[in-house]
């Protein structure tokens, strides 16, 4: 495997490991009625790469299932990230 790839997954693994801490810290704030993070930065982070995380802390730690626009915002960035890498799929294959 190509060096680069090993960069992106690694990109890909720290963005997931920030977005787990952001999903977590939000989640405890929640709990506690203190400030939250803006869901703009948690999507934020899922578009640079950390949706897998993302996804993960939601189902784990069953935060911000219940709102669907919530959901359908992740949904739509996991697409464009699933559409992205079929692109670079077919042009470098």
């Amino acid at each position: 495997m190509d060096m680069r790839w090993y960069a992106v997954l690694a990109w890909y693994g720290a963005m997931s490991f920030i977005a787990v801490v952001l999903y977590w810290r939000d989640k405890r704030c929640a709990q506690r009625g203190a400030w939250r993070i803006p869901e703009q930065m948690l999507h934020f982070v899922a578009l640079l790469g950390g949706w897998p995380g993302a996804f993960f802390a939601q189902r784990i730690l069953r935060h911000k299932i219940r709102k669907r626009w919530f959901q359908m915002v992740t949904f739509l960035i996991v697409l464009v990230h699933v559409a992205a890498w079929i692109a670079v799929q077919k042009k470098f294959l």
